[in-house]
């Protein structure tokens, strides 16, 4: 409960808290490095910072304190070695950010291992497609297509259901 209260609290433009343990964030929360920009979806995080605790669980209001000083004017925050908490204006806000971090993490994961040295876009570069994608009609747009594959997916295991 600190971890939504105490980043309510701080962030007046915030009414939606997650905290998950997605895959790909969560092997990414125990490097403390940069999310690297291989993709767009890195784009929407002008920062994602990555906040160090000694407590298995966030269960007092000085440590989910800590944790939104961490996260500070950002949407999403790695917890070291344990997961992420993302944050936002709204449901669809909120989960988009929690479905563009995790699909950068994977993208990070992967293209990490290459072999090769990638080449990624400039910082004025990166602020400029930022500024494009995230917009609240993109934010409706990408909820509205989640919303959609979600209905899809529920569909087809029920058409499956019929046939087992």
């Amino acid at each position: 409960m600190p971890i939504h209260s105490e980043i309510l609290k701080a962030r007046p433009d915030v009414n939606v808290v997650a905290h998950t343990h997605p895959f790909h964030a969560s092997i990414l929360s125990s490097f403390g490095t940069a999310l690297a920009p291989f993709t767009l979806d890195a784009d929407y995080f002008d920062e994602l910072p990555c906040h160090r605790d000694e407590a298995a669980l966030l269960k007092t209001e000085e440590e989910g304190a800590a944790l939104a000083r961490t996260l500070g004017p950002h949407f999403a925050v790695l917890m070291a070695n344990h997961g992420v908490t993302f944050c936002g204006t709204s449901i669809a806000h909120a989960v988009c950010v929690g479905v563009f971090l995790e699909r950068a993490a994977r993208i990070h994961v992967l293209g990490s291992q290459m072999r090769a040295e990638a080449t990624f876009p400039m910082p004025p570069v990166r602020r400029r497609r930022r500024e494009q994608i995230m917009t609240p009609v993109h934010i409706e747009h990408s909820w509205n297509y989640f919303v959609r594959k979600l209905a899809w997916q529920e569909k087809a295991r029920g058409d499956a259901a019929l046939f087992a």
